[in-house]
């Protein structure tokens, strides 16, 4: 019986850990993207510093040699299921998004998926026509909550 307590106990613990993630903000970091065609090769990279910011409202995509020129956007719906806290899982986001400075929206969807440690973010935008951005992500960090989410923002027609 004790045995049965314990382990409902720690699925508790691991349930609630995996989806706490989810409503926290993460800096996501790269030094690449690749932009797939409709079949999902690759046709494109693009070397750079990139950040991704998603928190529980809100997803920005920067790059450092981009400034001024990007994309930002409001989290309509989310879906998160991790196995182990960003080991093994993943997070959906759908989003309204549109260019810095800019009130042309397009939807897009945002997964984000970790196999065996290994993280990469997979960006889907409308208006892309079935083109997608794959970004193999290098490190993660559980940012501040009260500071701002960054505004530079990368221009994906530049991929």
């Amino acid at each position: 019986m004790q045995n049965i307590v314990l382990a409902l106990a720690i699925l508790l613990m691991t349930t609630l850990a995996g989806s706490g993630q989810c409503n926290r903000k993460v800096n996501w970091h790269a030094a690449k993207a690749e932009l797939l065609d409709e079949n999902g090769q690759v046709v494109d990279t693009k070397e750079g510093a990139i950040l991704m910011t998603t928190d529980k409202s809100t997803i920005v995509v920067s790059i450092k040699d981009v400034p001024n020129q990007g994309m930002e956007g409001t989290i309509t719906a989310s879906n998160c299921d991790w196995k182990e806290v960003f080991k093994n899982g993943k997070t959906v986001y759908k989003a309204e998004m549109h260019r810095v400075n800019s009130d042309n929206n397009s939807n897009g969807t945002f997964t984000i998926e970790a196999k065996d440690g290994k993280i990469s973010i997979l960006m889907e935008i409308e208006k892309m026509q079935g083109k997608k951005i794959r970004i193999p992500v290098d490190k993660y960090e559980e940012a501040d909550n009260d500071l701002p989410v960054p505004r530079s923002v990368i221009d994906i027609s530049t991929i």
